[in-house]
């Protein structure tokens, strides 16, 4: 799955569904990410195994990180969680670019953001 295949997913409704994202406890949510110190450190170490690839490598990179942002704001209008998706799919996507599986893609649950995944 590549940037542009998950705008397209987006704009379906396949990945970030309405319905989910608005019957997210977003209190609960936040609380329970920020308090997670396993999740913080596989994310952490997700980030990590990424940090050598340039946002300017991945076509549609700039387009993706936007829409997904825009998308759960439009919704919630919560910046903090926006940002943490942003950031989820940041890592996820980067690691589809570079061809790594990290533990850290699935601690994010995928009933959450997806419908299924690819």
């Amino acid at each position: 799955m590549d940037a542009k295949a998950i705008i397209e997913g987006i704009e379906s409704g396949d990945i970030l569904p309405k319905d989910l994202i608005l019957n997210i406890d977003i209190d609960a949510y936040l609380d329970k990410r920020d308090s997670d110190e396993a999740f913080e450190r596989k994310l952490l170490a997700a980030f990590d195994d990424v940090a050598d690839i340039d946002n300017d490598q991945i076509d549609g990179y700039q387009e993706l990180t936007l829409k997904i942002f825009n998308c759960i704001d439009s919704l919630v209008g919560v910046s903090e969680l926006s940002c943490y998706v942003a950031e989820d799919f940041e890592v996820i996507l980067k690691g589809i670019y570079k061809g790594l599986s990290n533990e850290c893609s699935g601690q994010i649950p995928p009933d959450t953001f997806f419908r299924e995944f690819s």
